[in-house]
């Protein structure tokens, strides 16, 4: 199998969408485990590819999941005001999918529209007060409002009418940095999921709400990312006036080497994070020397890159 090289950590890398990415590569010879009992590393890379696609403009994105063997019906996908997820399924397996945080990428002409979305999302990423979740426990008010906004409508009707048509359908819920918020959010109204993967998810809700969430969760973290560190604490609409944020899942940390450790110590994780620090620091002199392009200086930033998410489970997954 074949190891697929890290790009440099440059604005068209870090910042999606990402169109010349070649989304499912060999997804024919190593397909999606649906009915998989616990984590596996090639359905992380499937939904790591999932979450990525996202991104994209809405002809590519459903392009790409029919060209890798998936059925998007003709109303994907369904979005809010700060939310869009796509629902694609196969006879197997349905594969729901949530867009995180819109960013204004270097070289796309910049638009009033594409500013107001922008700002649409940072300032539902930024209503941290915990709300009831109606679902146990509380949760982030604006990640909560986006998953509203096309939930009853849309979203929960599509899921009921695939589970109609096949009951043996398993459903994997996915999604990367704030699409990763609102993935957990939904799983936690599902009564049967199979799997949740979220990549460089900020946290959601407090420690009664993680508990009530499946079983099979899993959280991806990028080696340095510094989004699944927030929020921390936020104002609470019920006694007590303040909450702890807590995570929801399993940890599966993407170490500096690539390998993909299972719920490693926090010290474990300070000290490969600042090795790779270090490491990386001394590459993008070399690189930077050797007249590539000027890298983004924040490795916390560019860790949270969801192509980079996709590249490395992919490696690590060839690997294993």
């Amino acid at each position: 199998m074949t190891i697929k090289p890290i790009p440099p950590a440059t604005p068209q890398h870090v910042l999606p969408p990402n169109l010349d990415h070649e989304y499912f590569k060999d997804g024919a010879r190593h397909p999606f485990r649906h009915d998989a009992g616990g984590f596996e590393l090639v359905n992380a890379w499937w939904l790591a590819e999932a979450a990525l696609l996202t991104y994209a403009p809405a002809e590519f994105a459903s392009q790409q999941f029919r060209n890798a063997g998936w059925t998007i019906d003709d109303d994907q996908p369904f979005s809010g005001a700060s939310t869009l997820c796509y629902v694609a399924h196969s006879p197997a397996a349905v594969i729901v999918a949530f867009r995180g945080t819109r960013v204004l990428k270097p070289g796309a002409a910049p638009s009033l529209a594409a500013l107001r979305d922008v700002v649409a999302d940072i300032s539902t990423d930024g209503r941290v007060t915990l709300i009831e979740s109606g679902h146990g426990g509380v949760v982030h008010c604006g990640f909560h409002a986006a998953l509203e906004q096309i939930w009853a409508a849309e979203l929960l009707p599509c899921l009921t009418r695939l589970k109609s048509a096949n009951p043996a359908r398993t459903i994997w819920l996915t999604g990367h940095s704030l699409g990763g918020a609102l993935a957990t959010l939904a799983a936690a109204r599902l009564a049967d999921v199979t799997g949740l993967y979220t990549f460089g998810s900020p946290r959601v809700g407090d420690r009664q709400f993680a508990e009530r969430c499946p079983d099979r969760a899993y959280r991806v973290v990028n080696n340095n990312d510094i989004v699944p560190h927030v929020p921390r604490v936020g104002p609470s609409a019920i006694p007590p006036l303040f909450r702890t944020y807590e995570h929801v899942g399993r940890l599966k940390y993407i170490a500096g080497d690539g390998a993909v450790q299972d719920n490693p110590s926090r010290w474990s994780r300070l000290t490969d994070g600042f090795h790779s620090r270090y490491g990386q620091l001394l590459g993008r002199g070399k690189r930077l020397r050797s007249g590539w392009q000027l890298e983004l200086p924040d490795d916390g930033f560019n860790d949270h890159a969801p192509l980079f998410y996709a590249l490395r489970l992919w490696n690590a997954y060839a690997r294993a």
